[in-house]
């Protein structure tokens, strides 16, 4: 027999790399069969289920409490601007005489012309302001000096504005601050929503993405608790059955979609091909 035909006939055939091997510890038949399955169809139901999901649900929750929040600022200031322009607009100028301005405890007043008080402590400390208007009836009115920018004194006199139909009512403020100056520090935490946003939108993305690809596994349950972010579902923690990772994970289920369950139960999961994180419950999904 020639010798070509002897190595033949005792030449071990090798593996073709490219297979997996059950052998292997870092191969998973569930995942690698998930691969070639078809997609999990996207239904209405399953569209709102993965908006409920609540690492989805507390990042856009989040997201509309920052953006009311913002608005509100926003449409706060804007109401103030609006104000401070009509009072510009109908209020009479009057030219004021500061009588004296509170000084150490609530309640003491100075009347000394050397007590210089600068603009920060003014929005903190009440002065006592005398006008004589247009009949000449003196008028003693009292308050903030909350828009002067620079220091005053006891005995000064500024410009104020004065409500003609309420001579009580008065205000520091003669000129309207612009409306983009007041905007500026509520405009600081506008793009937080989006981002909140953004984050809710790949956690949902995530999520989907098992779904559609993930295997269904069965898990352990090891303890059922309940969550403050998601009073309505309970979480679940469990371990994953013939998995290499077996780390307990966490899955929130609807406590309206399943029976109470007791450690030792099994609970059906969808997961990614090649990780168990993110896990949905199959139960509500189906």
């Amino acid at each position: 027999m020639p010798v070509s035909s002897i190595n033949a006939a005792w030449r071990i055939p090798l593996p073709d790399e490219s297979l997996p091997f059950a052998t292997d510890p870092e191969y998973d038949p569930t995942a690698a069969a998930a691969v070639s399955a078809p997609a999990r169809p996207l239904t209405p139901r399953v569209r709102r289920r993965l908006w409920a999901e609540p690492h989805v649900r507390g990042w856009w929750l989040t997201a509309l409490l920052v953006a009311v929040l913002v608005g509100w600022l926003i449409a706060e200031q804007i109401v103030i601007s609006h104000n401070g322009a009509w009072r510009a607009a109908h209020w009479r100028p009057v030219r004021a005489t500061i009588e004296k301005i509170e000084a150490g405890a609530a309640g003491e007043y100075s009347t000394r012309n050397s007590y210089i008080v600068t603009p920060d402590d003014l929005r903190s400390k009440e002065a006592i302001l005398g006008y004589t208007d247009a009949a000449g009836v003196h008028h003693q009115v009292n308050g903030l000096l909350a828009a002067q920018t620079r220091s005053v004194h006891p005995q000064q006199q500024i410009d104020i504005l004065v409500d003609p139909d309420r001579p009580n009512h008065w205000t520091d403020r003669t000129h309207p601050e612009p409306l983009l100056a007041q905007l500026l520090v509520p405009l600081i935490p506008a793009p937080i929503p989006f981002i909140l946003l953004a984050v809710a939108l790949w956690q949902r993305r995530r999520f989907q993405r098992a779904y559609e690809t993930g295997p269904a596994r069965t898990a352990t349950v090891v303890g059922v608790t309940r969550s403050a972010a998601a009073p309505r579902s309970a979480i679940v923690r469990c371990t994953v059955k013939d998995h290499r990772d077996k780390r307990v994970i966490r899955v929130a289920v609807p406590r309206s979609a399943i029976q109470r369950l007791e450690p030792g139960d099994t609970l059906k999961l969808i997961t990614p091909p090649n990780s168990l994180t993110p896990a949905l419950a199959a139960v509500i999904y189906e």
